[in-house]
């Protein structure tokens, strides 16, 4: 099972790593969050979760907690999303 640490609405990172008290102290452990299955290869630094969901923001959205910006795993909507900007800047 994989878990996501939440804070702020926002996963931070995900961790695959069990029994999570293994790796991190008792105080952070409320923060982990499972990610169900069929999003496990999906879920990484910069999704949200709200209300029991997790949701996809947008490529290179802000990620204020670390103070970075939001690229997906999967590359090919990276490669899509670079191609438009491209193309954009040509007009």
């Amino acid at each position: 099972m994989k878990y996501a640490y939440v804070r702020e609405g926002l996963v931070e990172f995900t961790e695959g790593r069990n029994p999570l008290q293994n790796y991190y102290p008792p105080g952070l452990l409320n923060s982990f969050v499972p990610v169900p299955d069929d999003l496990e290869q999906a879920v990484c630094t910069g999704w949200r979760y709200r209300e029991g969901q997790f949701t996809e923001p947008a490529v290179m959205s802000e990620i204020p907690t670390i103070g970075g910006v939001y690229i997906p795993n999967d590359k090919e909507k990276t490669a899509e999303y670079m191609v438009g900007i491209a193309a954009e800047k040509e007009k």
